[in-house]
């Protein structure tokens, strides 16, 4: 019994685990097309999503540019 049941769990989560790779490795107008065959809507787009950069607010106008300074040390020459 306890093979058996070991199969089972191994299946699901072999073919669940197929199931997600399809959909994330799926084009975006397939996965929109599937969520509108199954009646499911779009989440909404929050102000953040897509960009990539963050959701930090953008600098205030006129302020100084944020800089930072690096500083590279070498090391003497062994020898």
């Amino acid at each position: 019994m306890g093979a058996s049941l070991q199969s089972i769990l191994a299946a699901l989560i072999v073919a669940g685990s197929t199931g997600y790779a399809g959909w994330v490795l799926m084009p975006a107008a397939w996965r929109a097309a599937v969520n509108r065959k199954l009646g499911r809507t779009p989440a909404p787009a929050s102000a953040c999503s897509g960009c990539g950069g963050g959701c930090a607010p953008p600098p205030a106008a006129g302020a100084a540019p944020r800089t930072a300074v690096i500083t590279v040390h070498r090391r003497p020459k062994a020898g």
